[in-house]
């Protein structure tokens, strides 16, 4: 063999073992590199629980705040006030609906209508009565 042969063999020798050992530590840098990837799931699992735990008690604690009693307080007076008034409303409509249908019969009877009832067109004011009598 000649030494350009034994040169060039070296070289392939050298490049060879060059290759391996930069195999090798990429080999070794992923190895590294999984168990860091691994311990960061973990890491981001156990924050992750953590927050879910946080985000339960916030709900929690805002749920029992004075802020909060206070709104639902408001909002069941509120509902209440509603329920009055939707009862005062329906109550009203039935008295008018009643006054509507005595009205109705007293001048089918020819009775005249009540001057009470706000019917200016009646003779029967208060000073066209007769006094009442006193003893």
């Amino acid at each position: 063999m000649g030494w350009f042969t034994r040169l060039m063999v070296l070289l392939l020798v050298l490049a060879a073992i060059a290759g391996g050992a930069a195999l090798y530590w990429g080999y070794a840098q992923q190895q590294v590199l999984t168990v860091r990837v691994a311990t960061l799931e973990k890491e981001l699992a156990s924050v992750k629980s953590e927050l879910a735990s946080t985000k339960s008690k916030l709900q929690a604690m805002e749920q029992d705040s004075v802020g909060t009693m206070v709104k639902r307080a408001n909002e069941v007076i509120v509902k209440g006030w509603d329920a009055i008034v939707d009862s005062v409303e329906s109550e009203l409509s039935r008295a008018r609906d009643a006054l509507q249908h005595l009205d109705q019969s007293s001048s089918s009877d020819g009775v005249a209508p009540d001057p009470a009832e706000g019917n200016s067109s009646s003779s029967n004011s208060i000073e066209d009565q007769e006094p009442a009598i006193q003893p």
